[in-house]
């Protein structure tokens, strides 16, 4: 072989070869493509991949080297050096290249399948979004409170922003995690939509309001009897008219008393539970006495007495109802209970004693046409009447108690126009509570405010309430005079003592530090702003102490009256009162579930029957659910 022909060789060999290696790396490019893109998703395991890849890299890299040599190589080099070349491509790690290629294009499309999965997963995620939304937009024009949903679309579209930034920047490993999510709330959705129309169909019921005025005339001796005229107005929608109907009806004085005393012997046997309660541990310690010393008669005589109630203020129950009792024989005797000195006694199921009288005072009152009417038709109702002794909450029809059906409010008849103040609208909403017990017996009254603070700031961020208290020495009339004018409060609620006057109303009031009286009518024309009071007070003279228990009364009447008038006189759009003393669990729970509901936009109205509601399923054998009275407005809102 010529020189000539030597070098045709060479060249034509380095040509072959030169293809070989353009192929090689065009292979490794591709390979080095795919395995960034399944490295950067985190999807797939390319470890193995990735490795075998750096060496077939650096294989390319020694050929590359080479080849660079050849150009100073003399001609015993050249051939050297192409013979290395050929030898490295040789290697047998090139033979895994169409294997490593084919897996990662497996492997390519398998996390396109994923990611397609991912899209469409975020795309039905948004159609669940906007459904919700479409739904919520048109309970909210009808002013169907919304918070808790909108809390949660609110979170859907944090999640769904989160999922569309993880597939644009190709962050996928996060999105396993929102996946999960993303199926709780598919799964919740329909749920979420029925709570949503729910509330849309309730609110649309009770946003309507109908108003029964109940006006009694004096009793005519000779006949023993009262007559009642009864006016209802039917509910109405804004911008439209309701219907008035008048009615009269005859109602027996002894008919009348058979409702009072039914209504007494609720509040007797609250009284003797209340007086059991207060003494228990005055018994624990007198029976721990009697059991350390020989005169067990003198521990035990230290023991105040149950007072029992009278039998004369009780209603007389059928025969069948009167089992043999002892200790509170009449009470026992009315309610159906084995015996009254039994736990029972005190735990009894006032809800039936409620009922009946209940029962009784609407079928006896109202007009069958009036109560048919209101029975069968679902809104608000406010009641206004000069009867005040009978709780007209607790009208019971067709097993249900109208202030648990719907909501219900009075209306105080006053001498005056309430003053209409414009409420100044703000986002955060500001409580006070007052804890007002100059005395130093309230204690149950300092664990409600307790609570409700507790509650109310673990409950809502800082931003959204604001909540001041003040306790004992702090509960000062200079603090309540301030606190009025200032007009800077949303709800105000007052737990302690109160005054009641019963010849003139308006000096009834509430009892704070150094026994100083803050008089209705004080309250009425210092009152700034058009806040939500709360007030949970008993009376000062009935008041339990270390040796006396409560005494339960009625507050509904005049002086109670007067003082829940005067807020609502006094520019309050709404006053919560109670009928008796309620100082215990279950008033604290009603009270943070009725803030929960009005702070989550209920209408005040429907936050008290929710509050009933919620408490009457929690603390059954009690009644404190039916305790509660609201005057003024039941279709106000706090929040909207």
């Amino acid at each position: 072989m010529d020189d000539t022909e030597a070098v045709r060789g060479s060249v034509s060999r380095l040509a072959d070869l030169l293809l070989r290696i353009e192929e090689k790396r065009s292979a490794c490019v591709d390979m080095r493509r795919a395995i960034e893109a399944l490295q950067g998703s985190q999807l797939t395991t390319v470890a193995g991949d990735s490795q075998m890849l750096a060496e077939m890299e650096d294989l390319l890299g020694r050929v590359l080297t080479c080849i660079d040599r050849l150009r100073s190589a003399g001609d015993d080099d050249a051939a050297h050096s192409l013979d290395e070349v050929q030898s490295l491509l040789d290697n047998v790690l090139w033979e895994l290249v169409d294997d490593m290629r084919s897996g990662l294009k497996e492997k390519s499309a398998a996390q396109a399948t994923t990611i397609a999965g991912f899209e469409a997963s975020l795309a039905q995620w948004k159609a669940c979004r906007d459904e919700l939304r479409r739904e919520a937009n048109v309970a909210r024009a009808e002013g169907a409170p919304l918070i808790p949903a909108e809390r949660n679309l609110l979170r859907i579209d944090d999640l769904v922003t989160q999922f569309e930034r993880c597939l644009r920047e190709r962050e996928y490993v996060p999105i396993a995690e929102l996946l999960k999510q993303c199926a709780k709330d598919l799964e919740a959705k329909q749920t979420l939509l029925d709570d949503i129309r729910k509330n849309l169909e309730r609110v649309g019921s009770f946003a309507r309001q109908a108003d029964l005025l109940l006006l009694r005339s004096p009793l005519d001796d000779r006949n023993k009897r009262y007559k009642y005229t009864v006016l209802l107005r039917t509910p109405s929608r804004p911008g439209s008219h309701g219907i008035n109907i008048q009615g009269e009806c005859t109602v027996t004085a002894a008919d009348r008393g058979r409702m009072r005393d039914g209504f007494n012997a609720v509040t007797g046997a609250i009284n003797a539970g209340l007086r059991r309660s207060w003494v228990a541990p005055e018994a624990a310690a007198a029976v721990r006495a009697a059991s350390s010393s020989p005169n067990t008669a003198t521990a035990a005589a230290r023991i105040p007495p149950v007072a029992p109630v009278p039998a004369t203020a009780l209603p007389v129950a059928p025969a069948a109802a009167q089992p043999a009792t002892s200790g509170a024989p009449g009470l026992a005797r009315y309610i159906g209970l084995p015996s009254a000195d039994s736990d029972l006694a005190l735990t009894a199921d006032l809800n039936e004693l409620l009922a009946r009288t209940g029962a009784l005072m609407a079928r006896v009152v109202l007009p069958t046409d009036m109560s048919d009417y209101i029975s069968e038709t679902m809104c608000s109702l406010t009641i206004t009447t000069n009867d005040l002794e009978l709780p007209w909450e607790l009208m019971h029809a067709n097993g249900r108690f109208l202030c648990a059906d719907r909501p219900v409010a009075r209306l105080p008849m006053g001498r005056s126009f309430p003053r209409i103040q414009n409420a100044r609208p703000r986002g955060k909403k500001r409580f006070l509570l007052i804890y007002a017990d100059p005395e130093g017996n309230l204690s149950a009254a300092k664990k409600e405010v307790d609570a409700i603070e507790i509650s109310l700031n673990s409950g809502w961020s800082r931003d959204e309430i604001e909540v001041d208290v003040l306790r004992r020495e702090e509960a000062t009339g200079d603090r309540l005079n301030n606190a009025l004018l200032s007009g800077r409060y949303d709800v105000i609620h007052y737990a302690g003592h109160a005054a009641f006057d019963q010849e003139n109303h308006e000096l009834s009031g509430l009892l704070l530090h150094d026994h100083e009286i803050f008089f209705a009518e004080k309250i009425q024309r210092l009152l700034e702003g058009s806040p939500i009071v709360f007030l949970n007070a008993c009376e000062t003279g009935a008041v339990a102490n270390e040796i006396d228990a409560p005494k339960v009364d009625f507050v509904l009447k005049g002086p109670a009256e007067g003082l829940a008038s005067a807020f609502v006189y006094g520019g309050a759009l709404a006053c919560i009162g109670t009928m008796w003393p309620v100082y215990d669990a279950a008033a604290a729970a009603f009270a943070n579930h009725f803030y929960r509901c009005v702070l989550e936009g209920e209408m005040v109205g429907e936050a008290v029957r929710l509050a009933r509601t919620k408490v009457r399923s929690e603390f059954t054998g009690q009644v404190t659910w039916a305790a509660f009275v609201l005057y003024g407005d039941p279709t106000f809102r706090l929040v909207t």
